[in-house]
């Protein structure tokens, strides 16, 4: 009996996921009474702050390790399995087994009357009905068939509604009991009702949320993308118009344009005047841009109709004798050839006067203009010696323009030959995405917009500097600079309006540059090597405020079946999750806050497993099972999300079944961690609860396992780094896509570092995929691999905590499909030395190329829970970030620069200062390297960085301690 006892413990401590009583503190400190344990279900993985980083297990407190063995077939009942009865709850959704029983060959046991196994000292209540013993599934028939002293009591779930309903809209299942051999009225249902018009819940289940709710009856709900339901005139399908509305619902108001042109009547398309197009902004129309207006007088020896009259060269017959002396040949230079929209950007137009002799010719009346005409910044025409200027600023619209000059010599006027171009570009806008962008290349000018990450609104006070490190180098004064003085301005600019710009004449701010930004408060934010003359930057807050959090409590109901086999039913409750998630898949993550569970409340068995950890987002139904010959109760773990953050989001829920031997063998030879949970576990079944809108503590959600998954999708995986293990995930996007929209998951599955060491082709591992019906109707499918080192201990000690992850979008389809892996990045090295943050090549032979690599410094701050009775408290991990820095390709190095020592947060180099930070909290290091595979196009200097999360194909990603 003692060696019984003992598997049976194992085996159970096992199967949901548990260890010993204490984890890791923030600096290698064991947890005790009163040093709290790391549990990495919150906050990811994290490093510690004197020694290598990497995630703390949260079950064991110690290094994760992979299992040795395999899940068995749990397909098959044991011999002595029973049947469950069939009969069904109201509405027919009880849980029904109809698998026939094998025949027990052993002999009987003394004193076993009806072969069951349990005799009246163990027991058996009813030694005569082979049905009733200590153990036996409860049915609903009046009968105590598990001889607990009650009969019946159970609860199923129920919906009185059809069937296929349950999970789709606001459709949810009851429960049902049942009572002297009968179940009872369905209760706690959510049925199909009418559809209540704007709230954006699908009411009556099919669906549509909010049909036939147009309030104006322009043909639009405000599902349907009507931005303004009471006005008829504001739909998808309306024209944009100048009213400061936006009456097409595209996000942006106004913004339409009309033509226009302010010069004399009849002159319009006469000679060089042309009309353009002025720019609706805030219900009025702005100034005519890009219009060319008739000139003073005609230029002459250009052949062009300058005053548009319909003549060229009038009066050019007899030229005053002075224009001759004038070398029509002069060089006219612009110092930016490109300025974007919205930079406030500046250049200027050079003419250095010459006569026919090469002899600077001063002192003459000289007029610069554009064709068609930018905004002038200077209003006449400034000079030193024979070299004249003017100033030049970029039009609200794109356009390609052209600088005239012209000279006056004594009656009459000429135009030099040489007209150089300026090419107006649309320049970034303020959001909550990193915008590369403006004009190919920078030539002397450069704004970015610094923006918060969560509204897009622009930040006040916010700072650029260029290079890496403050001084005085840049000239942005037009006189000085054409008069040769040396430029004295910071290469550093504060903006109250959250729009810093740097103006160079020169050539200091031209080509590639180290950009960084931040704001009081925000993170930094560098840019290496960009060659682009705007940028918009969102910034994320140092110290965001904390999101309201409630508790999520429930259950999973409609399990296929909970028969006696030998096997644990259990499953796992999932929120959504976005594809940057994919790319550092961390089972942690995936796993709640601890919670200390007593698995055993009832047999035999009881009092031989004691109160232990389990991961709380993991629900285990209330079970009759037996190792051995020994019945065991297993009592119920509801799920728990807590802290869960306020808001609609979508459940998914996971579950099937773990094999107590494969446990067993596991833990016997390594230790079962939490690593190796899910791919001991055989999913067979997904439910799904979605659009949940969780305003407050919720203490009783049933989310029903509404349809099968299948196992007709597998992983292949060949030439990961040298000694990881190889997760592959399956996931679903609501949005139809592959991997734009919200995912969940569908399928886990391991393939083992030891498989891989020895196979000589591709490994593969089983997947499972959801049909595309019901509430999973136009879903899309996604897949992706994610290599780690899950024996930390036996990795190179600076790669030990690092993965390489690929993405696979088009492999996967409602009828299954592989997965294939086979050309992972390496996987970095990773270090700092003062100001440099070095890493290893991340290219392969057989991988794709690195477009981008992400720096950041990252402060963690642990934050304390008390799971139970059974453990001293634990800890979580919140991540707040300091400084971000982005560099092009597989560069391998980033110096972060030294800020000026004027700004907020210039201690410690622009990091938090380190000697003042709570001694739980530390600073590490993440190095992310990217291939964007699904966005072939990428372009660092003009560039939506998000398709650093839409078009990653490759990821490659470490940590170390800052």
């Amino acid at each position: 009996m003692q060696r019984v006892g003992w598997a049976l413990g194992l085996a159970v401590l096992t199967a949901v996921g548990c260890g010993d009583d204490g984890g890791s503190k923030p600096g290698g400190v064991q947890g005790d009474a009163t040093a709290p344990a790391v549990d990495d279900g919150v906050g990811g993985e994290v490093p510690e702050p004197d020694a290598a980083p990497g995630g703390v297990d949260a079950a064991t407190g110690g290094t994760p390790t992979p299992p040795d063995a395999e899940p068995e077939d749990a397909d098959t009942p044991p011999p002595d399995s029973e049947p469950v009865d069939d009969a069904a709850p109201p509405g027919d959704a009880g849980p029904v087994d109809d698998a026939t029983p094998v025949p027990d060959m052993r002999p009987p046991m003394p004193g076993d009357d009806d072969g069951d196994g349990f005799t009246g000292d163990d027991g058996d209540c009813n030694d005569d009905d082979a049905d009733v013993y200590p153990g036996a599934p409860e049915v609903c028939d009046a009968v105590d068939n598990d001889c607990d002293g009650e009969a019946d009591g159970i609860v199923v779930s129920c919906f009185d509604g059809e069937p296929a309903l349950v999970g789709v809209g606001a459709c949810l299942p009851g429960t049902s009991e049942c009572l002297a051999g009968e179940f009872a009225a369905c209760t706690g249902q959510t049925l199909p009702a009418a559809e209540v018009c704007d709230d954006r819940i699908d009411n009556d289940c099919d669906g549509i949320a909010d049909e036939g709710c147009d309030a104006d009856d322009d043909g639009f709900t405000g599902v349907e993308g009507d931005c303004d339901d009471a006005n008829p005139d504001v739909n998808p399908n309306a024209a944009e118009v100048c009213n400061g509305l936006d009456d097409d619902c595209d996000g942006e108001t106004d913004g339409v344009r009309e033509p226009c042109y302010d010069g004399p009547q009849g002159t319009q398309g006469l000679g060089i005047c042309a009309g353009s197009e002025r720019l609706c902004v805030g219900g009025g129309f702005g100034d005519c841009q890009g219009q060319v207006l008739p000139a003073a007088g005609e230029a002459c020896e250009n052949a062009a109709d300058d005053d548009c009259d319909g003549t060229a060269d009038e009066g050019c017959e007899v030229l005053d004798p002075a224009c001759a002396q004038i070398d029509l040949d002069s060089p006219v230079t612009v110092t930016a050839e490109c300025l974007a929209t919205g930079s406030g950007g500046q250049g200027l137009v050079l003419v250095e006067l010459r006569d026919t002799q090469g002899q600077p010719l001063a002192g003459r009346a000289v007029d610069i203009q554009f064709q068609p005409a930018l905004p002038l910044v200077f209003r006449n025409v400034l000079s030193n010696g024979g070299t004249y200027f003017r100033g030049y600023n970029p039009t609200d619209l794109p356009q390609e323009t052209y600088a005239i000059v012209s000279v006056a010599c004594g009656a009459s006027r000429v135009a030099l030959r040489t007209q150089p171009r300026v090419q107006i570009v649309p320049g970034t806008t303020p959001g909550r995405s990193l915008v590369t962008g403006g004009c190919t290349g920078l030539t002397g000018d450069l704004r970015a917009l610094v923006t918060d990450a969560e509204s897009g609104a622009l930040i006040p006070n916010a700072w650029l500097m260029v290079g890496v490190a403050p001084e005085n180098r840049l000239q942005d004064n037009a006189t000085d600079f054409v008069r040769g003085v040396q430029g004295g301005r910071p290469n550093s600019v504060n903006a109250q309006d959250g729009r810093p710009r740097l103006l160079d004449y020169g050539g200091r701010l031209t080509g590639a540059v180290t950009l960084t930004v931040g704001a009081d408060g925000y993170e930094n934010v560098t840019l290496a090597d960009l060659n682009a003359s705007m940028v918009t930057v969102p910034l994320r807050p140092v110290a965001p405020p904390p999101p309201a959090r409630v508790t999520l409590e429930g259950r999973l109901a409609d399990f296929d079946s909970l028969r006696v086999d030998g096997d644990i039913d259990a499953g796992i409750v999932l929120g959504g999750f976005d594809l940057s998630f994919l790319t550092s898949f961390n089972v942690g993550s995936l796993l709640g806050r601890q919670q200390c569970w007593d698995p055993l409340q009832e047999g035999l068995a009881a009092d031989l497993v004691p109160e232990t950890l389990l991961p709380g987002n993991l629900y285990v139904p209330r079970q009759r099972e037996r190792i051995e010959i020994l019945p065991i109760t297993v009592s119920e773990h509801r799920f728990s999300l807590s802290p869960f953050t306020v808001g609609t989001d979508n459940l998914t829920a996971l579950a099937g079944k773990v094999s107590s031997d494969a446990l067993v063998e596991a833990l016997a030879a390594e230790g079962a961690s939490l690593n190796g949970l899910l791919s001991l576990l055989s999913l067979r079944e997904i439910g799904v609860a979605r659009d949940q809108r969780i305003e407050a503590d919720t203490l009783d959600l049933a989310i029903p396992l509404s349809q099968p998954l299948r196992e007709n999708a597998s992983c292949q995986v060949s030439n990961p780094p040298p000694g990881t293990s190889v997760s592959c995930v399956s996931a679903g996007d609501w949005s139809g896509g592959a991997g734009a929209g919200p995912l969940f998951a569908m399928g886990f599955g391991t393939v083992d570092a030891a498989d891989l060491a020895v196979a000589n082709g591709p490994v593969g591992a089983p997947l499972t995929t959801v049909a595309r019906d019901g509430v999973f109707r136009g879903i899309g499918y996604i897949g992706a691999a994610v290599a780690r080192f899950l024996d930390y201990d036996a990795a190179p000690p600076e790669l030990a905590f690092g993965l390489s992850t690929i993405i696979d979008r088009g492999a996967l389809g409602p009828d299954g499909g592989a997965v294939v892996a086979d050309s992972f990045l390496d996987v970095p090295s990773l270090a700092r030395d003062d100001l440099d943050v070095n890493w290893g090549a991340v290219e392969n032979a057989t991988s794709p190329p690195v477009d981008l690599c992400r720096v950041e410094i990252v402060r963690g701050i642990a934050a304390l829970y008390q799971p139970g009775a059974c453990v001293p408290e634990l800890a979580t991990i919140e991540e707040q970030p300091l400084w971000t820095g982005y560099v092009r390709g597989d560069a391998g190095t980033l110096r972060l620069p030294s800020l000026p020592n004027a700004w907020p947060r210039s201690a410690q180099d622009g990091l938090l200062d380190l000697d003042v930070t709570p001694e739980e909290d530390f600073i590490f290091l993440r190095l992310s390297c990217l291939g964007l595979g699904a966005a072939p196009n990428f372009d660092y200097d003009r560039a939506d960085f998000r398709a650093l999360v839409e078009g990653v194909t490759h990821f490659a990603q470490n940590q170390a301690s800052y």
